[in-house]
């Protein structure tokens, strides 16, 4: 089975605010709950869709977020194919490089005007990182 576009996006988008996603292979129903159970949220909400995915445990496939690895070669990616300012492309480079590179890379971008491209960028990544592990179950099935 496959999932339709809008399907795939929200998925990603589902996985960059903290969710997990499980996709059901049988029937395409998506499933979301938080990563952290520990969180301060309403977990009686998310009770059905936990009794759920125990239930039908089988037919459920996680469709995993990145490692950090991968998120930081997001930002890498960007910076060598996205930023063409020479002096603002070596701040990004030298941020990468330092200590705490994701928050100093976010408020940089946030603060400069690659912010709407680095959130397009972001999102096709994640939207490709979710069709590949979509291609790689069904090629296992």
């Amino acid at each position: 089975m496959n999932l339709s576009a809008s399907e795939i996006k929200e998925i990603a988008e589902n996985l960059q605010c903290g969710l997990k996603c499980f996709w059901n292979v049988k029937t395409n129903a998506l499933i979301f709950i938080p990563e952290d159970e520990n969180s301060h949220m309403d977990w009686e909400y998310w009770e059905v869709q936990k009794a759920q995915l125990k239930k039908e445990a089988k037919d459920f496939k996680e469709i995993e977020k990145p490692s950090s690895k991968d998120s930081f070669e997001i930002m890498e990616d960007f910076v060598a194919t996205k930023v063409c300012d020479a002096i603002f492309k070596k701040e990004l480079e030298n941020i990468l490089s330092s200590k705490k590179p994701f928050g100093h890379f976010k408020q940089q971008i946030e603060n400069s005007n690659l912010r709407e491209e680095w959130f397009q960028f972001k999102n096709n990544w994640f939207k490709e990182w979710v069709q590949k592990q979509i291609n790689q179950i069904n090629h296992e099935r």
